[in-house]
């Protein structure tokens, strides 16, 4: 997971309201859980809380990382 490290860094720049980062890696945004991550042998996953629902999507690469962008961008970043 420290191979996620830099992608992490626009995680936090996104300009979430209120994102808190917990010690395991699990985003809030104040106290209501947005963001948490998943490993195991098949890859390293990013569940979203969109809409009330969880998104699990895979994020070994681009194409994943940035879906987890666009959705935290589309449900938590007010213009």
């Amino acid at each position: 997971m420290d191979r996620l490290e830099p992608w992490l860094d626009e995680v936090r720049e996104l300009g979430i309201d209120g994102l808190i980062e917990k010690a395991n890696r699990a985003y809030y945004q104040r106290r209501v859980a947005i963001l948490h991550f998943h490993e195991d042998e098949a890859g390293v996953y990013a569940d979203v809380k969109v809409a009330g629902d969880w998104q699990r999507v895979q994020v070994d690469d681009d194409r994943g990382k940035r879906r987890v962008l666009d959705l935290l961008r589309g449900e938590y970043v007010r213009p």
